[in-house]
């Protein structure tokens, strides 16, 4: 074999070399997905979470639902004949309107049996930890929150995280179990769709989001007095989460929220709004016994004792 034919024969051989590392190296570059990562992924798809969110809530409660009615609610339910009339609602007066409404509609289609009111509860409990859920994702797409982000499906698992702590958390059984604390659990659903439609909007600009957020916001102040809060709260958020912004450029979009504050003062405290609860005419004997204790209370009760009264809560 000449020199000619050997060097051919050589630099074949080397590029079947070069060749056979190159798929090896190809080969150890792909890594296979890790059973972690595979069951991570799983976890944070949206409708896995959603599922997860709505049948944990479901499950915590399952044994309210044929519980009875107690304490409060034969005052607000029971023996609250303007519930059994959908048309005393024709008057919108009244800091926890859309509460009683809801009464009424459960006695509108099932009479005094608790298992609807109960029902109607543990699903307001889902919507409100499906909102918990959603909020979270939408707040690590925020300026202060996207460089902490990390990939991009720990999102969805914090968020789901986050959501089935909230549902299944005992502080929430009385607002669930106990039909009359529908005040607190219904507020907290206009009050968390008020936030996260405002979020939504802050990225999309698009108007009906806004509207819907405003509306929710005004709903929250007509369902219970806690969501007086809502508008400091979105101020806060805006501070927070959407720092680049200089805050005058935002208080144009807040001021609309700002005002809704008025509400929840001007129908408790004048009379002339309506009565307190908000449905039939004024001076019905449940809506002033309950006007009443809830003003003598608030002169009677010292800041201290009443902030002593909510560490038990707490």
């Amino acid at each position: 074999m000449d020199s000619g034919e050997k060097g051919e024969k050589a630099e074949k051989l080397g590029k079947k070399e070069k060749l056979e590392k190159k798929e090896e190296k190809g080969k150890l570059g792909r890594k296979l997905p890790g059973p972690e990562k595979v069951r991570t992924n799983s976890l944070s798809a949206p409708l896995t979470s959603i599922a997860l969110i709505a049948v944990t809530a479901l499950v915590v409660y399952s044994n309210t639902l044929n519980g009875p009615f107690l304490f409060d609610d034969d005052w607000y339910v029971v023996n609250n004949v303007k519930i059994r009339d959908l048309g005393n609602f024709l008057d919108l007066s009244g800091t926890r309107y859309v509460t009683f409404l809801t009464f009424a509609l459960n006695y509108y289609f099932g009479g005094l049996d608790p298992f609807g009111y109960h029902l109607a509860n543990i699903v307001i409990h889902m919507v409100n930890g499906l909102l918990v859920w959603w909020l979270v994702i939408l707040t690590f797409r925020t300026p202060a929150m996207e460089r902490t982000a990390g990939e991009p499906g720990l999102k969805y698992l914090v968020a789901l995280v986050a959501a089935l702590i909230f549902v299944s958390h005992p502080i929430q059984t009385q607002a669930v179990s106990y039909i009359t604390q529908r005040f607190a659990s219904l507020a907290t659903l206009f009050y968390l769709l008020s936030l996260v439609l405002y979020v939504k909007w802050r990225f999309s600009r698009r108007w009906w989001l806004y509207a819907v957020s405003l509306l929710s916001a005004i709903v929250a102040m007509k369902t219970k007095e806690i969501a007086f809060t809502l508008p400091a709260m979105l101020c806060l958020y805006e501070l927070a989460f959407f720092p680049r912004e200089g805050f005058s450029k935002r208080l144009p979009a807040l001021v609309p929220f700002l005002l809704t504050m008025a509400i929840i003062p001007l129908t408790y405290f004048a009379p002339e709004f309506g009565p307190e609860l908000g449905i039939g005419e004024k001076g019905s004997d449940a809506a002033e016994k309950i006007r009443e204790l809830n003003v003598l209370q608030m002169k009677t009760l010292s800041r201290y004792e009443y902030f002593a009264t909510q560490m038990r809560v707490i």
